[in-house]
């Protein structure tokens, strides 16, 4: 009877815990699309919107996010809208935030299940701790920008199905497993859900290492292990590991000649960065959580303020310290606080280590941060107060960390608010000042906006997506920059950057629109321009941008009447990306244009090729294809 009432009171505490993340969360749900939601999402508007089959197989398998383009997580975006713009980003944040849910509601399961291992007695102990990591963890800050963030929507799908494979393998090899449910199929299913997790997004592949890493610390008995051959395995793992990074750097490396900073300087800034996620998960302030980080986007132009570096390698050597000494003595308490250290580590290996990846990003901690909070949670479950400290602390905690949440959730939910608090936390953040910029702009104060152009420039003077910014801004009167001095800037060494396509074509949609007052063709030189981008550093690197490039290229000559301009812009798109058939038949319908049917039936039947062998990454046109054919055909037999 005792038992069924515990069972209750914590169920009834996770619903509780469960309903108040809606409520801290709720003023979240009517904030802005921001940073790569749009580079992600305008898909579903590239054809109209998703209304058929092929529509959602283009939008689901064309993202270039990562090697897998994350198709499981292109996927759910469907859910919440079918085109782009969307009317609003709640239904994109409801879905965030109901995905948060269940996988804190896998955050409690997997708690519990690793606890009971280390203390197969003691099931409302591992039932507490569970509880207090979920609730932790639910209302942590730090994770405020994964869920109110549309497009990390792939962070927190990763994390679920990782979550929910561990649980399902703990069950595997515990004694949760009923007579009904084959041991196996619970590893299947369990193989299952890692597969979908790593198509959510690639870290889900590092379940596998940590599972490895259970398996050789945790289960050495069962190993049949000693303390030798646990080291020995290790060492040899480890080695193997290196060897293959060495082996492969020439895939994975290429692309430092792209950065600004080369693998020694990635390894220390990590350093620091883990470090800084360490102090931001321990001692978490509202204040200091931001989506933009600025010491570390333009490294190592900027340098590290001196507290940054002593905080984070202070807060890195005490964490390893920890780490080693619960590592050298076996006991299931030390075992509950390695686990911790090694679930931290293990789950950051491929973002926050060797890959030419960007220095910093809060969302990274997502899952990582579970490893932390449960050896809080842990350490104060057996900390030798009384009980009733106990709860008090954890509840303290609780709220302060709800309070800290709800300031943030509303924040995100008021723009004013959200992109003034990111300029003025992160005063060296180049994309928090862009960001601000925008706003303002959309408010009608462009003259307060050029002046946080120019700042942003101060700290990327190559950048070309500014130049394009300054060059925007002095085609408007109110902010009386010359257009000799925008232009000036591009014949600075420059950087094609992400955000270069997007800034030309809003810049020749106002200008071919005569929308700019204070700019037209006369004094714009727009081939010029071209020139400039195409003489770029990295310009070519980034395939997918440098096709919108080409494609904006040649809608430019297109409508300036300029057709053989238009076909060579798009021949360089095919060449870059010639599985796109979308392309060929634009080319094809040019050349049409101008009485080429001949040439237009070529380019059409090797679209139609590209189509049929494709795995359907793009929409299928087949049938529209083989009718434009027919018509090309007629008009050439008529001529």
């Amino acid at each position: 009877m005792l038992e069924r009432k515990l069972e209750l009171c914590f169920i009834l505490a996770v619903v509780s815990m469960l309903l108040m993340t809606l409520f801290i969360y709720s003023p979240g749900m009517g904030g802005p699309f921001v940073f790569d939601d749009a580079q992600n999402l305008e898909p579903l508007g590239s054809s109209g919107g998703v209304d058929s089959l092929d529509d959602a197989q283009r939008f689901i398998f064309g993202n270039e996010s990562g090697p897998t383009g994350r198709p499981v997580s292109m996927a759910s975006f469907l859910l919440d809208d079918s085109s782009w713009p969307a009317a609003s980003s709640a239904s994109f944040k409801k879905t965030n935030l109901a995905l948060h849910l269940v996988t804190g509601l896998m955050v409690f399961l997997v708690a519990f299940r690793v606890i009971l291992y280390l203390f197969p007695d003691r099931n409302v102990h591992a039932l507490s701790v569970g509880f207090v990591t979920m609730a932790f963890w639910l209302v942590h800050p730090l994770n405020t920008s994964t869920v109110l963030y549309v497009v990390q929507r792939m962070a927190i799908l990763s994390a679920l199905f990782s979550l929910a494979s561990m649980y399902l393998y703990f069950c595997f090899r515990g004694k949760a497993v009923s007579r009904e449910v084959p041991r196996y199929f619970l590893l299947l299913l369990s193989l299952v859900l890692l597969v979908l997790g790593f198509f959510s997004k690639e870290n889900a592949l590092l379940v596998v290492v940590f599972i490895l890493g259970f398996e050789i610390y945790l289960r050495k008995e069962r190993l049949q292990m000693g303390g030798r051959s646990k080291y020995l395995l290790l060492l040899l793992t480890a080695s193997a590991f290196i060897y293959i990074i060495f082996e492969t750097y020439e895939i994975w490396g290429r692309s430092y000649q792209n950065r600004e900073f080369d693998i020694s300087d990635r390894l220390i800034s990590q350093l620091v960065a883990i470090g800084e996620y360490l102090r931001k998960i321990i001692f978490p302030q509202a204040s200091h959580i931001n989506l933009f980080r600025g010491e570390f986007e333009n490294y190592p132009t900027v340098p590290f303020d001196s507290m940054v570096w002593l905080n984070g390698v202070f807060s890195m050597l005490l964490f390893f310290c920890l780490g080693f000494l619960s590592f050298s003595k076996k006991s299931p308490h030390k075992s509950a606080i390695w686990l911790g250290f090694f679930w931290f580590i293990s789950f950051h290996l491929i973002e926050s280590t060797i890959l030419p990846l960007e220095l910093y990003f809060e969302h990274r901690n997502y899952l990582p941060s579970v490893g932390i909070i449960l050896c809080v949670a842990f350490l104060l479950s057996v900390a030798k107060i009384p009980q009733y400290m106990k709860v008090f602390v954890a509840a303290s905690v609780i709220i302060f960390c709800s309070f800290q949440t709800f300031y943030l959730a509303k924040t995100w939910g008021t723009p004013d608010q959200l992109f003034l608090k990111w300029e003025m936390d992160e005063p060296k953040s180049v994309r928090a000042k862009v960001s601000y910029a925008h706003f303002l702009y959309s408010k009608g104060f462009p003259e307060n906006s050029v002046e946080f152009i120019e700042d942003a420039m101060v700290y990327a003077p190559n950048s070309m997506m500014l130049k394009f910014h300054y060059l925007f801004y002095s085609c408007v009167p109110e902010t009386k920059v010359s257009h000799k001095s925008a232009l000036d800037k591009f014949k600075e060494d420059s950087i094609f950057d992400l955000g270069v396509s997007i800034m030309l074509s809003q810049f020749l949609d106002k200008l071919l629109n005569k929308e700019f007052p204070g700019c037209s063709e006369d004094n714009i030189n727009v081939v010029e321009i071209f020139d400039y981008v195409e003489s770029s550093k990295n310009f070519g690197y980034h395939k997918n941008h440098t096709v919108q490039y080409y494609d904006l290229k040649s809608d430019y000559y297109v409508k300036k009447g300029n057709l053989n301009g238009a076909v060579t812009a798009l021949d360089k798109a095919i060449s870059l990306a010639p599985q796109n058939h979308a392309l060929y038949v634009k080319s094809a319908d040019i050349l049409a244009s101008a009485g080429l049917y001949s040439l237009a039936v070529k380019r059409l039947k090797k679209s139609l090729s590209v189509d049929m062998k494709g795995w359907k990454k793009f929409n299928s046109r087949t049938q529209e294809i083989k009718s434009r054919i027919n018509a090309f055909e007629r008009q050439e037999a008529r001529l």
